[in-house]
């Protein structure tokens, strides 16, 4: 991550507050503005991830944007940056008022339990202000200029326990969270033809290391697996990181008749709740029905 990297705020996605949210406190000073740090979540498990983020605090609304000058110091994190914010929420605090803005935010995550110290970063945040000038051509007048200041984000340090063995599943899937599984069934389904099943497993949480779902041996008797292929997508809910994993898994009926996919199951280890927990998608009744015959079309003859 090279310094000099600009963060402008049109680039930015939305963010909301966590109330798990653990800060780093920046130094208050009034009508002047200060970067604070946050963690979405007070404590962590080895392989969890979680965002952490630079917010501005700003007595003017109409900030500029953000550069970075100087990168935080994670030391043995693994680190993702993230797409920064452009959602500017009005505060009260301490009788004040403040504009707050989110001006970087990473995914962070330790492979290994302990205590973590993460040094804030250096920015420099551009602010659009008017001033009065005395123009040349058309004497006094107001006008719009950015005026800069140079910030520190304030350290901040997280907690990571380790995953438990204790309760550990055989078929446990890495993820840590909080998941639901869905399947469905994405048409009709014709003897002898492929179909495809559907399969979602969603929540907060990162599902990049995940292992599938066993959705071979859902598959009821008579239903023929062929082929699966699966995306995991990302998003940010209520201040936490989410990810969706969809599954398409291509199966054949070689008969006619009612067929019956099993629920498929997925096992993650819930950090809120400190216990591994297994989803589960309700069963699918399948109608498969008869392909139907192609009537060969009769010679077309002509007289000459």
């Amino acid at each position: 991550m090279g310094k000099g990297k600009c963060i402008w705020i049109f680039m930015m996605t939305i963010m909301l507050l966590s109330p798990l949210s653990v800060w780093g406190k920046g130094k208050t000073v009034h009508n002047q503005p200060f970067l604070e740090t946050r963690l979405d979540r007070n404590r962590s498990t080895e392989g969890e991830r979680l965002i952490y983020e630079v917010v501005l605090f700003s007595p003017e609304e109409d900030v500029a944007g953000a550069e970075i000058l100087a990168n935080p110091d994670f030391g043995e994190l693994a680190v993702t940056r993230s797409a920064s914010d452009s959602h500017i929420d009005k505060i009260e605090r301490d009788g004040k008022t403040y504009y707050t803005v989110v001006i970087d935010r990473f995914f962070i995550g330790a492979g290994k339990s302990g205590k973590y110290e993460i040094r804030g970063g250096d920015y420099r945040v551009g602010f659009n202000r008017q001033v009065r000038v005395n123009d040349p051509f058309w004497g006094p007048m107001i006008t719009n200029r950015i005026a800069v200041e140079e910030l520190t984000a304030p350290d901040i340090s997280m907690q990571v326990s380790p995953l438990p063995e204790k309760g550990k599943p055989a078929d446990y899937s890495g993820a840590i969270g909080d998941f639901e599984v869905e399947a469905s069934l994405h048409h009709g389904a014709v003897a002898g033809e492929e179909s495809c099943l559907l399969v979602t497993v969603a929540g907060t949480g990162d599902l990049s290391d995940a292992a599938l779902p066993d959705i071979r041996s859902a598959l009821g008797e008579g239903l023929q697996f062929k082929s699966m292929t699966d995306n995991v997508s990302y998003f940010i809910h209520h201040g936490k990181l989410g990810s969706e994993l969809e599954i398409e898994c291509v199966f054949v009926a070689d008969k006619p008749g009612k067929y019956v996919v099993n629920p498929i199951e997925f096992s993650y280890f819930d950090s809120e709740k400190g216990k591994y927990v297994k989803a589960r998608s309700k069963p699918i009744e399948i109608e498969v029905e008869e392909r139907k015959s192609v009537r060969e079309k009769p010679p077309v003859t002509m007289e000459i």
